[in-house]
């Protein structure tokens, strides 16, 4: 409270002896543009739900392929008595342009998961799911990948991946697609979530645990051993989300 009198009476003596103090860019002049937060193309992640999340989904120039790799992060929420996993989703939400009928029927299927998402568009017949990753997940705690693969709104196929323990070198990852129709179908629409914690808190309060991580890279499928690339799978092109402040 004393430095802040004392200022202030050193502005009034400087202003009542004719005196006025220069401030910068009192006329606004010069602006600086102040990135709020970065997001992967064609990728939604927590900090794109909410700039609470910040610091939970980030580019990182620690990388498998390319420039960049997609770092998720477990991290407490300031302010909040709230700790918020690293989630990344490669699909879109549902809208008003989709049928009441369509959106009852898969809110009642997935409202259990936590998510309420529709796939992107996709047409191509894929057996396996490959991602490389190098991640530190904390004791009881588990971050995952899930794929869900859809035919006219209904679910064909999916893979749930739990992921434990640390690995802090590359490592490649490939799983198994399980279809639940004979074959393997082109599906028409298709999602990715990945996660760097257990979404729902535990009883003793153990996850999802702060600090858990996971940076992920190279995302692909394949079919009969032919790579079958996802756009932006390898985190190369982000989308910069900024504001203007005056300097």
């Amino acid at each position: 409270m004393k430095k802040n009198l004392l200022f202030i009476s050193f502005l009034f003596f400087g202003i009542v002896n004719g005196q006025e103090p220069e401030i910068p860019n009192a006329g606004f002049e010069t602006w600086e543009t102040v990135t709020i937060f970065e997001s992967p193309k064609g990728w939604m992640t927590t900090v794109d739900m909410s700039w609470l999340f910040k610091g939970t989904a980030t580019r990182s120039e620690d990388s498998k392929v390319g420039d960049y790799a997609l770092m998720l992060e477990t991290l407490p929420i300031a302010g909040f008595d709230e700790i918020m996993p690293g989630i990344a989703i490669y699909g879109e939400f549902p809208d008003d342009e989709y049928d009441d009928e369509y959106d009852d029927e898969y809110d009642d299927e997935y409202d259990d998961e936590g998510f309420d998402i529709i796939g992107m568009p996709w047409d191509k017949k894929v057996d396996k799911f490959h991602f490389t990753a190098k991640y530190d997940i904390k004791e009881k705690d588990t971050a995952y990948v899930w794929i869900l693969l859809f035919s006219e709104n209904e679910e064909i196929g999916s893979v749930l991946d739990f992921i434990v323990g640390s690995a802090d070198s590359w490592t490649d990852i490939e799983l198994d697609i399980e279809y639940e129709v004979d074959g393997i179908p082109e599906p028409d629409a298709m999602a990715i979530i990945i996660s760097s914690s257990s979404l729902y808190d535990s009883e003793d309060g153990e996850y999802p645990a702060p600090g858990s991580w996971i940076l992920a890279d190279n995302i692909h499928f394949s079919y009969e051993g032919s790579v079958i690339d996802l756009p932006n799978g390898d985190f190369s092109e982000w989308d910069e989300y900024s504001r203007e402040d005056p300097e």
